[in-house]
């Protein structure tokens, strides 16, 4: 019976012993990122797959997708698509974790479609500047952060204005916002 006991704790002891440096291991694994554009995605049985992405210095490589792999939104990404990539080098291959689908940015409108008008200054609230032109038009204009001001702060009522914008999707965006006078 104490033999029993003897080699019942001996087991204890080796077992904890691995599990706790199986763990340590586990924990250590790192983790890297990769970014680029999707060039292909082979799927498989009980959705496991293949993800090949591009970066932008021209490397490729390929990422293992299982049923544990989290998408960032909850949906796969298309070819041609920019993702980021969270890995480990897991048994001989990059293991993905996370596949965060990252927005392209928009291309700015090209400088000849960049309009410039001047005046002063109605009222500028949520957003939107109201600028009564020195033809007597009223415009309106969406700001936000991609909006320069010069100086950098908001013009105030009154205030003379000269606005550089573009019109993106019927409405007027203005790019920078200059303030050229006191108010008067």
């Amino acid at each position: 019976m104490k033999s029993y006991l003897r080699y019942g704790i001996i087991f204890y002891a080796v077992f904890l012993f691995l599990f706790v440096i199986g763990l340590e291991i586990t924990l250590a694994q790192e983790t890297l990122n990769f970014n680029g554009s999707v060039t292909d995605i082979t799927t498989g049985a009980f959705a496991r797959g293949i993800i090949t992405v591009k970066s932008d210095k021209g490397e490729v490589m390929s990422f293992a997708v299982g049923r544990k792999t989290v998408y960032v939104p909850s949906r796969y990404p298309g070819v041609g698509e920019r993702v980021k990539i969270t890995y480990a080098f897991i048994r001989g291959q990059n293991a993905a974790y996370q596949v965060e689908i990252v927005a392209t940015p928009a291309a700015p409108p090209p400088p000849e479609a960049y309009l410039m008008v001047t005046g002063k200054v109605v009222g500028m609230h949520n957003d939107q500047l109201t600028v009564k032109l020195d033809n007597g038009k009223t415009m309106y204009f969406s700001t936000g952060r991609n909006t320069v001001f010069v100086p950098t702060r908001l013009p105030d009522v009154d205030e003379r204005v000269k606005v550089t914008y573009h019109v993106q999707r019927g409405d007027n965006v203005a790019t920078q916002v200059e303030i050229l006078s006191a108010k008067k």
